[in-house]
């Protein structure tokens, strides 16, 4: 019995030991490791956010994309992105707070493809080109011809070219586009009612989308424009904006962007709020104190505005309309334009240009002479007396043309002079 005592107290010490002394522990769990974010995946955070006009958010996506870096230089592809997309955001947060307010008269998504089709009763002056809008294979580049066809406008590259119809043909005028002159080419130009102002589209680093909107306007007596100036918003915006007119004689006009709709497709807008850039309007009216993010962002995007119910306070377009309201069309010098006849100072100028649009006249009913008879030139027989003869009679008709045109031109030179154009 005294050699069992030890063993008895060793195993009552066993026993009054805890029994989790001997329960091995479970080994905690690894916490998740979070993957820093890349400074490219910060950046095109910044773009669907700006695309989504939240552009405060979008300024912070930028901020951090810096921040990813820790100090390192971005390469030369990533640093091309931070920059384009950093000067598109800054100047938009600045458009976002001017933007006009606009009231909508109607509003129609459409595929590119048929852009001119759908805008053919609103805007008649575009004229459908051969060759597409840069980038856009399903959208046909277009000219501008004004309502009473004496001006017509055609991209050529990076800059236009004006046409103005003088005796009764297309003549390019001398006018210096050097400050249209970009990189990038020129599209969609419209020339406004009062025969000096220029709307047009351009692709560029200088935007805060892709295509963005500019105005540019005739100086120095009409021989050449001023430096182009990028429009605000509602008009532009994170996406393609490709064109913008307004028709001061009946109080509209349209817009076409690609925002907000699929990507081969269209929005057209149709508006009745003269834009402040053309009113001379610079104050921005004041924000409702009940206004909030909503209307902020209806105001800087034509997103969800109401489309006015008040259609008939705006004329529908129609090209009959617009010609009516002016009587004539007679550029004096540069952007003095007659269109009026009580627009005359001179009674003696308006007698001889009422004499010069009755020469005009003439001229044109002996340039369709000259038509068909070089059609029948082509029609005779190659060796022929008629063919012979044919040739005779054009050749005589077209130096007496010639003549007539300069005759002619001379009579509006008069006409100008007794207005007193230099």
């Amino acid at each position: 019995m005294t050699l069992l005592r030890p063993y008895l107290a060793l195993a009552t010490l066993l026993i009054a030991l805890p029994l989790s002394a001997g329960t091995p522990k479970k080994p905690a769990k690894a916490k998740p490791q979070v993957t820093a974010k890349t400074p490219q995946a910060h950046l095109e955070d910044a773009r669907q956010l700006y695309r989504a006009y939240r552009i405060n958010e979008a300024m912070d996506q930028i901020a951090e994309a810096m921040a990813a870096a820790k100090g390192k230089r971005f390469d030369d592809e990533t640093m091309a992105v931070y920059r384009e997309l950093h000067g598109q955001i800054n100047r938009a947060a600045v458009m976002s707070d001017r933007a006009d307010s606009q009231v909508l008269l109607d509003s129609i998504v459409v595929p590119k493809a048929d852009w001119l089709k759908h805008l053919a009763a609103y805007e008649p002056g575009l004229q459908p080109m051969q060759e597409p809008l840069p980038g856009e294979s399903q959208m046909p580049s277009v000219s501008y011809r004004d309502a009473l066809e004496r001006n017509q406008l055609l991209p050529s590259g990076q800059s236009l070219v004006w046409h103005s119809k003088v005796g009764g043909a297309w003549e390019p005028q001398p006018l210096s586009t050097r400050a249209l002159d970009e990189e990038q080419p020129l599209v969609c130009p419209i020339l406004l009612e009062d025969g000096t102002t220029l709307l047009f589209g351009r692709e560029g680093a200088k935007g805060i989308g892709g295509y963005d909107l500019y105005i540019s306007r005739l100086r120095d007596g009409g021989g050449a424009f001023l430096e182009p100036t990028l429009l605000g918003m509602p008009y532009n915006s994170p996406y393609n904006d490709y064109l913008l007119s307004w028709h001061e004689s009946e109080g509209w006009g349209t817009l076409v962007s690609d925002r907000f709709c699929g990507p081969d497709s269209v929005h057209i807008y149709r508006f009745a709020q003269k834009p402040s850039f053309l009113s001379g309007q610079t104050k921005v009216e004041p924000r409702e104190e009940t206004a909030g993010e909503e209307f902020d962002f209806a105001r800087a995007s034509l997103s969800g505005l109401p489309i006015s119910k008040d259609k008939a306070a705006v004329a529908s377009p129609s090209r009959p309309s617009q010609k009516a309201s002016s009587e004539l069309h007679f550029v004096v010098q540069g952007d003095r334009i007659y269109r009026h006849w009580s627009d005359f100072r001179s009674p003696e100028a308006m007698k001889r240009y009422k004499a010069a649009q009755e020469a005009d006249q003439r001229l044109a009913e002996r340039r369709k002479q000259l038509e068909e008879l070089r059609r029948s030139w082509s029609a005779s027989a190659e060796d022929s007396t008629q063919r012979r003869e044919l040739s005779v009679q054009i050749r005589q008709l077209e130096t007496q043309l010639e003549t007539a045109a300069a005759e002619l031109e001379a009579q509006y030179q008069t006409v100008r002079r007794l207005e007193g154009a230099h």
